[in-house]
């Protein structure tokens, strides 16, 4: 009975293994973080990629200037605030959430916009809520077809 249940759990992760399309070219769109602020650019510069890259199921998204498009993040609005207490026998300690507001622009390769999107998140760090903002960009864009490799292959054969 264990034998099955390891077998059917390992045939369940395989399963979930995504290959890329056979005609997807990587590093198609580089991310731009739009924003002076070091703390802010380090986070989008972490986790835009992985939240696209995890949609397209390839890594479409790379840290290379020269890609052709362009996904251009910017932090619109940032604040932390309490929201809340925990008592415990040492005193109360203040509970932080950050909420951050962001805009996306995506641009072709003549630097024309093609797609623009606003969302917002609010978790308990700056980290986990632009993780999520990442996750939320990834799904519209996968949504909307700038994901798809067939995309990069119509576009580019119409120049």
């Amino acid at each position: 009975m264990n034998r099955a249940i390891v077998l059917a759990l390992l045939l369940l992760s395989t399963s979930c293994v995504h290959t890329p399309p056979p005609d997807a070219v990587p590093g198609r769109i580089s991310v731009v973080a739009d924003t002076k602020s070091p703390y802010w650019r380090s986070w989008i510069n972490h986790y835009v990629p992985r939240g696209v890259n995890d949609y397209a199921h390839y890594p479409i998204v790379d840290g290379s200037r020269d890609a052709p498009y362009r996904l251009v993040v910017r932090v619109v609005n940032a604040d932390s605030y309490v929201s809340g207490f925990s008592v415990n026998t040492h005193g109360a300690k203040a509970k932080y959430r950050t909420k951050i507001e962001v805009e996306a622009e995506f641009l072709d390769q003549n630097n024309r916009s093609v797609w623009s999107w606003s969302g917002w998140a609010d978790e308990k760090s700056g980290e986990k809520s632009m993780k999520k903002i990442a996750k939320m960009l990834g799904a519209v864009m996968s949504k909307n077809g700038l994901l798809a490799p067939s995309y990069y292959t119509l576009t580019s054969q119409a120049k």
